[in-house]
C-alpha cells in the first residue's frame, strides 16, 4: 500500500472484523509493516532535513560573521546573527517543512501504535471465541447468528446516536 492509501484508510485498517478473525490475522503483518516502513521513511525524510537546516544556519552564520554589513548588522552578537537566521528565507522554508513532515511523522507513529493495539485486541477476540464466549447456541459459533446480531448491535447503536439532539443538529446544520 502507498502511503497515501495507509493514512486515508487508517481507521478502516485497525478495525477487526470479528466475523473473519483468519483474514484479520493474515493482513495483520502486513499492515503492520506499510505502516512501520512508511513511518521510517518519514523520519528518515524529516532527519535529512533538518541537517539541511543546520548547515544552513551555519553556512549563514559564517557568512554573516565574515560579511556583517552585507545582512546590514552594524554589530555582531549571538542575538543579532539568530535574528538573521531566524529571517532566513530558506530556513523559514525548512522550519515549515519540518512542521508538515513532524505531524506526518506523528500521525504514522500513531497509526502503527494503533496496529499493535489491533493485534492486541484480536489476541484476546481469538481468545474468547475459543472459549465459546460468541456463541448464541450450544457450545458451538453460529457464524450467521453472530453476524446479525453485530449488525443489528450497529444498527441499534447508530439509530441511538441519530437520536442525540447533538448528533442530528450537527447533521442538519
Amino acid at each position: 500500500m502507498d502511503k497515501k492509501e495507509l493514512l486515508e484508510n487508517r481507521k478502516e485498517l485497525v478495525k477487526v472484523d470479528f466475523s473473519n478473525l483468519h483474514g484479520n490475522w493474515q493482513n495483520s503483518a502486513d499492515i503492520f509493516m506499510d505502516y512501520s516502513d512508511e513511518s521510517a521513511k518519514v523520519t528518515m525524510r524529516l532527519d535529512k532535513l533538518r541537517e539541511r537546516m543546520s548547515i544552513r544556519e551555519a553556512d549563514l552564520d559564517m557568512w554573516i560573521r565574515t560579511d556583517p554589513d552585507k545582512y546590514g548588522i552594524s554589530k555582531i552578537t549571538d542575538s543579532a546573527i539568530k535574528a538573521q537566521v531566524i529571517a532566513d528565507n530558506d530556513c523559514q522554508q525548512y522550519r515549515d517543512e519540518i512542521i508538515e513532515l513532524t505531524y506526518e511523522s506523528n500521525i504514522l507513529k500513531g497509526a502503527v501504535k494503533s496496529h499493535e493495539k489491533r493485534s492486541k485486541s484480536m489476541e484476546w477476540i481469538t481468545q474468547l471465541w475459543i472459549k465459546n464466549y460468541f456463541a448464541v447456541r450450544g457450545p458451538h459459533l453460529d457464524k450467521d447468528m453472530l453476524q446479525k446480531s453485530i449488525d443489528n448491535n450497529i444498527e441499534k447503536k447508530y439509530v441511538e446516536d441519530l437520536e442525540d439532539s447533538d448528533l442530528r443538529r450537527k447533521l442538519t446544520s
